[in-house]
């Protein structure tokens, strides 16, 4: 692929929403060990603009930017939560304690199903997750390899994703 770019004058920069991630990446790497992996992905919605999502403790960054990007499209402020705490430490306890997952973040999948579930209480969690369909047709790219699962939940909501050549982990068994 990168011989077919080269010969068409085309470089990965092209993509507008590729340099916004790796800055955000390289941003956020100042504050941290050298030696951890940031994760960052970078979301060019149809309007042009650019939205970003961090991994964390909580949600990889594929979560973050999909919760951003719904919540932008509803109009709902960054400091309103869409998913109850209590909901999303559940599901890490379940992941950590009784499965016993040595990954206790919540993938897009987990995130969706929470979102989804608080949709049915909460009318500003439903107001976002009516706006999932547009999503369709949005550009994105990460600075790490994305799972498997993230991956075809972004495909599945029309979501073009590339990816810088990093991965998260040295376990070669991650998926």
């Amino acid at each position: 692929m990168k011989v077919i770019m080269e010969e068409v004058g085309l470089k990965q920069e092209d993509r507008k929403c590729v340099l916004p991630a790796r800055a955000y990446a390289a941003k956020l790497k100042e504050n941290c060990c050298d030696n951890e992996t940031i994760s960052v992905i970078a979301f060019e919605l149809t309007d042009g603009n650019i939205l970003t999502g961090k991994g964390s403790s909580t949600m990889d960054c594929c979560s973050a930017a999909l919760l951003n990007a719904i919540k932008y499209l509803a109009g709902i402020s960054d400091d309103i939560y869409l998913l109850s705490p209590v909901i999303l430490n559940t599901i890490r306890d379940l992941k950590e304690k009784d499965l016993h997952s040595k990954i206790t973040y919540l993938n897009a999948s987990e995130i969706l199903i929470a979102l989804s579930i608080c949709a049915v209480t909460n009318p500003t969690a439903q107001l976002a997750y009516d706006k999932l369909s547009m999503l369709k047709g949005v550009q994105a790219h990460a600075t790490i390899m994305l799972n498997r699962n993230d991956e075809q939940i972004l495909k599945k909501l029309g979501i073009d994703v590339t990816c810088d050549a990093v991965y998260p982990s040295e376990n070669l068994y991650y998926v």
